[in-house]
């Protein structure tokens, strides 16, 4: 009250009690004075040079909050001083942290091992596509050898027939080679002018009677191009041997 006394902000009733009061208590009087004392000595103290530029910034921040016009920013920072700041800081360095952790893991690459390389070598091999074969030009004694039906000829050149790529063919050994363990077949297969093939005769028996059932079936398609002698197509038997190595045991 001795405060509110000197800054008369007292009401006529508080002033009057308070009067009444210091006359009969000399610790009041005692206070008040050194309190007036505190006040005269500040009075006359020179208040200091604001520089120019913190007044500016606190000048516009003042009237940035008093008119509603806080960029976003300044926004962010205000709310994120009304938080915790412990756990914030802990979040942002956890988060920190997991970013620099992931960054850093997804350099490392496992170094495979001689045996892991060569086993991936061999899988690679084993599920490329193999090569389309090439084309196999031969004297026409060798033709007229295999298919004498045909015209002898010493000097004519012909090309032996090549599986089309898209035929059924192409997937045959998908389709037949199911079970586990080895397996092998050879047959006399005839192949007309269109490039249809049909089955002569089995020379050498599979495994499974389903890989012969397969192989017929592939050839009811359109699965070779045909063999030609001086660029004509002409039909002609062939042998087709194919194999299965079971690597897995």
């Amino acid at each position: 009250m001795a405060s509110a006394y000197l800054d008369q902000e007292l009401t006529s009733i508080e002033l009057k009690e308070y009067r009444s009061h210091l006359a009969v208590c000399p610790l009041c009087r005692r206070h008040l004075q050194e309190l007036e004392e505190t006040s005269s000595f500040f009075r006359n103290v020179p208040a200091p040079e604001v520089p120019r530029e913190l007044h500016g910034y606190v000048m516009r921040a003042i009237e940035s909050r008093t008119s509603g016009e806080l960029s976003l920013s300044q926004y962010l920072n205000d709310w994120m001083l009304r938080l915790n700041p412990r756990p914030l800081s802990a979040a942002t360095g956890v988060i920190i942290s997991l970013v620099l952790f992931t960054i850093t893991l997804s350099g490392f690459k496992p170094l495979p091992t001689n045996a892991e390389e060569r086993n991936w070598k061999e899988a690679a091999m084993l599920l490329a596509p193999p090569p389309p074969p090439a084309p196999i030009y031969s004297p026409g004694s060798e033709y007229n050898l295999y298919n004498p039906s045909q015209k002898a000829s010493s000097t004519d050149s012909y090309e032996l027939p090549r599986m089309v790529d898209s035929g059924t063919m192409s997937s045959f050994s998908y389709l037949a080679y199911q079970k586990p363990g080895n397996e092998s077949m050879s047959a006399m297969v005839e192949v007309d002018e269109n490039g249809r093939g049909t089955l002569v005769d089995v020379l050498g028996d599979p495994k499974d009677p389903m890989v012969v059932e397969q192989f017929w079936w592939a050839l009811h398609d359109r699965t070779f191009q045909p063999a030609t002698v001086e660029g004509q197509p002409v039909s002609t038997r062939i042998i087709f041997f194919t194999e299965k190595v079971d690597i897995g045991g």
